[in-house]
């Protein structure tokens, strides 16, 4: 327990499913990672676990049961215990269950992984921790298998896309309508500018993947590439790209543009003049840096919603928005960059059209709940954001009738007063017995609505709902569910690579029970 870092983490864990008995949860499903299905409970978003030694006596299996599982139909994850400090001081700590903290299922594979075997699985899965109608969002990637696995699942509205799958596959297939031009013409015959600019960064491309695979398949290049950089702060390496791998395509091209100098020296050594390596030039290397300003904006934004330690569910629409300034086309573009603007904006628009993202009422309300983005600022024209407010206000409001979180609201919020009622009604022109009480409910909530439009404070999405949860009891507790769902399938997937790190043909001696204590740790280290 001596771990000083206090990273914030959502209130709700961005793994595959997560969650507390008392609260909706998100969750995320991809089809790379179907041989397991893990489940943990995430850090309580308005307590905190303060860093303390301590010693303990270990319970025995007996009184662990006991004490842990002492109400299996109210799905109680944490609970208060009480443990002496190096003081021998009593405190008070949360433990989570023992069983419930972090589990893995392997999933059969008999019938398949078609959408009817998984959602079997899944279902059984969900119903064993007791969460199958606690599913608020679920965040997939683009396989049909998963999409209709979900649809069948059957949530009040539509699941949420892994939004790094989007970006990747926008810019994989502006790659490829670039080579098959090169692949199936000779620049010689090609008239059509358009056409021959994209014939051009297919032949770049072409060239940096053999110079990188000529150095991939000698050790002295690389030893020689090295040496070169023996000046420079960090020795770097050419990368590959890899089809499957986001952006990697765009780490190959910035580094041989990074090292072409040191590459060019290598290949004018005499002894390597016989290779016949085509090395970029000039006029070519211009075209890269072009091509590597068009791509960055696509791995910026999806690293920035990988991340694990802020909300980013909130952050979709304005990412998108983001790439769409940046692909207008200014008069200061060469002809290249206008006619790449041109392909990779058709591509981006046909997926955000098939996406819908713009009037997901979801991602809406996701960025609306973010104190930064609330007035929808980043949106053009100006006249178009006030549509987008009332998607969102209404969304939530909405979702507030359904009274899926009156239990939730109404611990966090704090007794109201008599007179305020009471004021309330003769504004209202009701009495006590013509009061309708949904009414009341709405006005509450657009109360909120509007002292949340009116409040300055552009903090932190989760230091502010943290901060202001018993001002706005209804919209904190409506935050931490919405703004829970992560933006792409990262972090599920990085637990799972790592737990193909840790498992393996050579270590099948792990036992599960040890697994998944080692998986524990390398998921809440830095809680």
């Amino acid at each position: 327990m001596n771990n000083s870092n206090k990273r914030k983490r959502s209130s709700v864990a961005s793994t595959v499913l997560s969650g507390r008995g008392d609260q909706q949860v998100s969750s995320t499903l991809n089809s790379s990672n179907l041989n397991f299905l893990e489940t943990s409970s995430s850090e309580n978003g308005n307590q905190q676990i303060e860093s303390s030694s301590f010693n303990s006596q270990p319970l025995n299996d007996d009184q662990d049961q006991a004490e842990i599982s002492t109400n299996e139909s109210e799905d109680i994850y944490f609970e208060k215990v009480n443990v002496l400090n190096n003081s021998n001081q009593e405190i008070e700590m949360l433990q989570c269950k023992k069983e419930n903290l972090i589990k893995y299922y392997q999933l059969s594979t008999v019938g398949g992984h078609t959408s009817e075997n998984l959602e079997f699985h899944i279902l059984e899965v969900l119903e064993q921790f007791g969460l199958k109608n606690k599913i608020f969002s679920i965040v997939t990637d683009n396989a049909a298998n998963i999409r209709r696995t979900v649809l069948d699942i059957n949530l009040d509205h539509e699941p949420i896309r892994c939004i790094g799958h989007v970006l990747h596959l926008i810019v994989k297939k502006f790659i490829e309508k670039c080579e098959e031009i090169e692949k199936n013409n000779k620049k010689d015959e090609i008239f059509d500018n358009y056409e021959k600019n994209m014939f051009e960064i297919g032949y770049i491309l072409s060239k940096c993947r053999k110079i990188v695979c000529s150095f991939n398949h000698s050790s002295n290049l690389k030893e020689l590439l090295d040496e070169q950089q023996k000046d420079e702060e960090k020795v770097l390496g050419l990368v590959q790209d890899v089809k499957t791998r986001w952006h990697s395509t765009l780490l190959m091209i910035k580094r041989i543009h990074k090292l072409h100098s040191f590459i060019e020296t290598i290949f004018h050594r005499q002894e390597y003049k016989n290779l016949k390596i085509n090395l970029l030039e000039n006029d070519e290397l211009i075209e890269l840096r072009e091509l590597i300003d068009l791509l960055s904006p696509f791995n910026k934004i999806s690293e920035t919603l990988s991340g694990e330690t802020y909300v980013t569910s909130s952050l979709i629409i304005p990412g998108f928005k983001y790439i769409e300034k940046k692909l207008k086309i200014e008069e200061k573009d060469s002809d290249l960059v206008k006619n790449m603007k041109k392909i990779i904006t058709e591509i981006f628009d046909e997926y955000s059209e098939n996406y819908d993202l713009e009037k997901n009422p979801l991602l809406l309300a996701a960025s609306f709940l973010n104190p930064f983005y609330k007035n929808f600022q980043f949106v053009t024209p100006s006249y178009r954001r006030s549509d987008f407010l009332k998607v969102a206000k209404g969304f939530l409001i909405d979702l507030f009738k359904k009274k899926r979180f009156d239990e939730q609201i109404t611990k966090i919020s704090k007794v109201k007063k008599n007179k305020e009622d009471n004021l309330r009604k003769k504004l209202n022109f009701e009495s006590e017995s013509e009061s309708d009480g949904d009414d009341i409910d709405v006005f509450d909530i657009k109360r909120e609505l509007k002292n949340y439009l009116t409040d300055p404070s552009n903090d932190d999405a989760l230091i502010y709902w943290e901060k202001n949860q018993h001002e706005f009891p209804i919209l904190s507790t409506l935050a931490s569910v919405i703004l829970a769902a992560p933006a792409t399938s990262v972090p599920s997937e990085r637990l799972f690579s790592h737990a193909g790190s840790q498992l393996w043909d050579r270590r099948n001696r792990l036992s599960k029970s040890n697994f998944e204590k080692i998986m524990f740790i390398y998921e809440n280290f830095d809680v």
